[in-house]
């Protein structure tokens, strides 16, 4: 079987100490390598060269790519993110309510984005712009 344009492997640093996996994931990265069907994507909870695998030669495949380190949005981040997924969908999204979001809702950005959905929705049937009122109104905190 031949491998799929995106192959994406996650948490590879879970399998480190066991050799089966170890092996399944060197011998994935060199068929990969070998025939570059598309894009190879493996993420870890921290760099490569930190895992303790058993196989020395698995730092180097795992760790020869373009490496990003991904962190998690601040709350400033997270209030422009709001705002510019706002204006990408066509209404206006001021930084007050975007801020009050971030500062009295769960902060990860699923659950932002779901609730500006929801806004979204209610502030058109409704034709209200959206203010930290009208948030009050429409989501309960507690939620």
């Amino acid at each position: 079987l031949g491998l799929p344009a995106v192959t994406i492997l996650d948490n590879v640093d879970v399998i480190a100490g066991d050799q089966l996996w170890e092996l399944a994931v060197f011998d994935l990265f060199n068929r990969w390598y070998d025939q570059h069907p598309g894009t190879l994507i493996v993420t870890a909870s921290c760099s490569f060269n930190m895992i303790g695998y058993e196989r020395g030669d698995l730092h180097t495949r795992l760790g020869s790519g373009v490496i990003y380190s991904i962190e998690p949005l601040d709350d400033d981040s997270c209030v422009q993110a709001l705002m510019h997924k706002a204006k990408a969908r066509g209404f206006s999204l001021q930084e007050a309510a975007a801020r009050y979001l971030v500062n009295h809702f769960q902060r990860d950005m699923h659950s932002l984005v779901r609730m500006l959905d929801k806004l979204d929705v209610v502030s058109y049937e409704e034709r209200h712009r959206i203010t930290v009122p009208f948030i009050k109104k429409v989501l309960d905190p507690k939620d």
